[in-house]
């Protein structure tokens, strides 16, 4: 669900012919609030409190990025015919730095300089007790699902800074974790 967006922008007589401008706008900043959605198997929503991209710059900044599990972990668990991990994830900002704007509107690619996630957490918890799928893990984490988006992703440098991350077991033989 999209709350709002907002474009502000400045044109003059010499948009039609420089490449340096964005959809011929001297200036322009887009601002997107309250985005939301849930995936598509239903199990989390994704939210994004605001972006604030400034084409120009080459700059976007998201605050709240988050990835929710619907549901606590015994609701998430029972809504699975086999076992899975369940994530939880929350960054108060991401900022991406020098972007091909171009490329990333053609939808041929995501390409940057850098981007910096700040502040947030990662966790992953796995209820144990629910049956194995027999399905091999192995290209399934979110790291190697990336590789598997159709459009190229290159950013040449990540910093993440405090991120905490942590991993919780169900054991179906002790109920503990």
């Amino acid at each position: 669900r999209l709350k709002s967006m907002v474009i502000y922008e400045s044109l003059d007589s010499s948009t039609a012919n420089d490449a340096s401008r964005f959809l011929f706008a001297n200036e322009a900043l887009m601002y997107l609030t309250n985005y939301s959605t849930v995936t598509v198997d239903k199990l989390y929503n994704f939210s994004i409190d605001s972006i604030a991209l400034n084409p120009q710059a080459g700059t976007m900044l998201a605050k709240n990025i988050r990835l929710k599990p619907i549901g606590n972990k015994d609701q998430f668990s029972a809504k699975l015919k086999f076992f899975q991990d369940r994530f939880d994830i929350h960054f108060e900002e991401g900022r991406f730095e020098n972007i091909d704007w171009w490329l990333l509107m053609g939808n041929d690619a995501i390409m940057a300089e850098s981007i910096e996630i700040k502040n947030g957490f990662i966790n992953v918890y796995t209820d144990r007790s629910l049956p194995k799928s027999g399905k091999s893990k192995v290209g399934n984490y979110p790291h190697k699902m990336m590789k598997k988006i159709e459009m190229p992703i290159n950013i040449k440098y990540m910093a993440i800074k405090n991120v905490n991350v942590s991993y919780e077991e169900l054991n179906p033989k002790t109920g503990n974790t």
